[in-house]
């Protein structure tokens, strides 16, 4: 390995425990990335990428203290680091600290301002503390800014799909897909909204394209009770 070289020539050179941490993480060898990247820090202390990758692996292991304390380290050594916040905001939000993750990512906002990313993140935690319309209003502006990132088209239709307007929900599929024509869970999304408006020919075309690109979806869709009435229709549709 390139980095085993630098370490034989340096072994206190924190950048060649660093990448060598890469390597392991990117295989999904999370001891041995753990291992290299407390290295690098070992040899500096200020490796802000390594703190913040320690903290993802922590909390991958459940070890949430851990993680928040790296994530708060990572932070403090990258106030101006737009992943300090992205990556601290979620991991609050998906431990139900949902006012705390507003609070990150609306700070984020103001330092990073128009960042596809964070809108689309306040437009997830305005959902769970209960402001719909704020959702609507930050994933809206997600999509301007990134007409390349499905989920903001998704989670938009789903939240009209929610509210009972399904003809909305599906126009803002139908844009989705435009722009992102091989993201399965659009087409799969599509073909329930179609199905609920007893399109059941483009629920059932939107369907097999979801399966297309994804074949996993197929034995997903079986159980789906939203897509009961389409199979009702097509009983031998995925036989």
């Amino acid at each position: 390995m390139y980095y085993d070289e630098i370490i034989k020539l340096d072994d206190q050179e924190a950048g060649a425990y660093y990448g060598k941490a890469i390597i392991y993480d990117d295989q999904g060898k999370e001891n041995e990335a753990e291992k290299y990247y407390q290295k690098a820090i070992m040899y500096d202390q200020d490796y802000y990428h390594a703190y913040l990758y320690l903290a993802d692996i922590y909390e991958r292991k459940n070890y949430l203290d851990k993680a928040e304390a790296y994530y708060l380290k990572a932070l403090d050594l990258g106030p101006y680091h737009i992943w300090s916040y992205i990556n601290y905001g979620a991991y609050l939000e998906s431990h139900q600290r949902d006012v705390h993750a507003f609070i990150i990512f609306t700070y984020a906002n103001h330092l990073f301002h128009d960042h596809y990313l964070i809108y689309f993140n306040l437009a997830v935690v305005s959902k769970k503390i209960g402001d719909l319309d704020l959702s609507r209003y930050y994933y809206e502006r997600s999509i301007e800014l990134n007409l390349k990132h499905p989920y903001s088209f998704l989670n938009l239709a789903i939240l009209y799909k929610e509210a009972g307007d399904y003809q909305k929900a599906l126009l803002i599929l139908d844009r989705g897909i435009r722009y992102n024509h091989e993201t399965s869970v659009l087409y799969y999304n599509r073909s329930i909204f179609n199905t609920y408006l007893a399109y059941f020919n483009e629920a059932k075309e939107d369907l097999l394209m979801s399966i297309k690109i994804s074949n996993s979806l197929s034995s997903y869709a079986k159980k789906d009770e939203e897509l009961q009435a389409l199979f009702l229709r097509y009983p031998d549709l995925l036989k």
